[in-house]
């Protein structure tokens, strides 16, 4: 029996942890410092339409312009829409950066979106709307997230009134403060426009109404917003709710301890 501290019942005795209950202490908290590495590799997440690739845990979102590792259309995860229609585009944001969302098509593959050449030297009174399009490239709609604090966003734009067999919706994520060859992230939706679409997929359909927004001039509700936890932040973070990161910190923070406490000799 161990000797009572000071100020408790003498007949109080702690157990030892085991050693299996330690290793999964510490294992959990290894988890979840590589689920924050993981999820920190991607800054967007493309819901709808359905995009060429996830962005979670993929890493080559900054790679123009699909953020594939090898940029193609996926042929089983095109979405056919009629010209003319409008559709609800929904992103989750994992890691929250001062910022700006582009939603573009391009009619004709994916070789006519537009990139940034500079940084803005004040991104207070950057305008990327007066940015000029790539030559094909057809901006629908930009999204500010300036105090970057969106970590979901449903936006309705209206595609073009034409038919295309392989034309391509793209999402960008232009963060401020960071370096120019990390500072854009890419995903993309390949398209069909066909008149011969079915007539019912005309309406948007949202998976949650967070507010209003103005769009195309109009105030519609539902079809833009925002975040569950809008605090503005300076830098890369973990995407998730604060009480998750703060649980996942504390396991990571024991386990550690548990480890380093195995390491260390017996004393008899």
């Amino acid at each position: 029996m161990r000797p009572a501290l000071d100020g408790l019942p003498g007949s109080l005795t702690f157990t030892p942890m085991s050693a299996h209950t330690r290793a999964r202490i510490a294992a959990s908290g290894f988890f979840c410092a590589v689920l924050h590495t993981l999820s920190s590799a991607a800054h967007i997440d493309l819901l709808s339409p359905p995009p060429r690739v996830g962005g979670v845990p993929d890493v080559n979102l900054f790679r123009s312009p699909c953020g594939q590792r090898a940029n193609a259309r996926v042929v089983d995860k095109v979405s056919v829409f009629r010209p003319g229609q409008a559709i609800a585009v929904i992103w989750d944001v994992y890691v929250e950066h001062p910022s700006y969302f582009r939603i573009a098509v391009d009619l004709e593959g994916d070789d006519s979106f537009s990139e940034r050449a500079s940084t803005p030297a004040d991104p207070a009174s950057d305008a990327p709307a007066e940015l000029a399009p790539g030559d094909g490239e057809l901006i629908l709609d930009y999204v500010d997230n300036s105090n970057g604090g969106l970590e979901h966003v449903e936006r309705v734009v209206t595609l073009p009134n034409v038919e295309c067999d392989g034309c391509t919706l793209q999402l960008i994520q232009f963060s401020y403060g960071v370096p120019l060859e990390r500072s854009t992230y890419h995903q993309c939706a390949d398209l069909v426009l066909s008149a011969d679409a079915p007539v019912d997929a005309n309406a948007p359909v949202l998976v949650a109404s967070r507010g209003a927004a103005e769009v195309n001039g109009a105030d519609v509700t539902g079809d833009t917003v925002s975040a569950t936890d809008a605090t503005p932040h300076a830098g890369c973070s973990f995407g998730a709710t604060r009480s998750s990161r703060t649980s996942c910190g504390w396991l990571t923070l024991l386990g550690s301890a548990l480890l380093l406490r195995r390491r260390q000799p017996n004393v008899v």
